[in-house]
This record gives structure tokens, sequence and C-alpha cells, in this order.
């Protein structure tokens, strides 16, 4: 699976609400998230991640992208001009249900 390209410059990790999010995270998959964030600045976002647009949401501007020991976690983002701003991060089923 190729690298995809991103469609942001930069990313915003400070809203609280996905700094609590990271903080409850059991501490290896918090140190997974946060390699995920700084993979995000590569130039292309690797495939291990499966980044993609959500659909059937009220914004058409929000992503996730998938991380953890067996793939069961997942972080959300909504991108705007340039920049994804990182909104939750948790269970996948958590973050498919509100991102």
């Amino acid at each position: 699976m190729p690298p995809h390209q991103k469609p942001f410059v930069s990313i915003n990790p400070t809203l609280p609400g996905f700094k609590h999010c990271l903080e409850k995270l059991a501490p290896e998959n918090r140190e997974l998230a946060k390699q995920a964030m700084r993979d995000l600045m590569l130039p292309e976002i690797p495939a291990k991640y499966r980044f993609k647009r959500l659909t059937g949401h009220y914004s058409q501007n929000l992503f996730t992208i998938t991380f953890g020991q067996n793939d069961e976690y997942k972080m959300s983002m909504a991108i705007i001009n340039g920049v994804a701003i990182l909104r939750r991060a948790g269970p996948d089923k958590e973050i498919d249900e509100i991102p």
C-alpha cells in the first residue's frame, strides 16, 4: 500500500478534548499516538496509518488515521486551511461514532 499525499502542511494538537483523549490512553498506546503525530509531519503519510476521509458526517473535512498494536485505535482530525486540527484519539469504535 503506497503512502498518502497529505492535504495539510502542519498539525495542531492543542484542543483540550484531544489532550484529554490522549491522556486517557494506556502509556504504550499514548506513545504510539505520539509517534503517529510525528509521522503526520513526514512529506507523505505512511500507509500503515490508513489515512481516510470520513463520510456521512456534517463536515466534509473530517479524517482519521489508525494506530495501536493491532490497529484498534484511531485519531480524528479536521483539516482547515492546510492545518490538521487533531480532535480525538481512542478506540476505533468510539472515534467512528463520534469523530
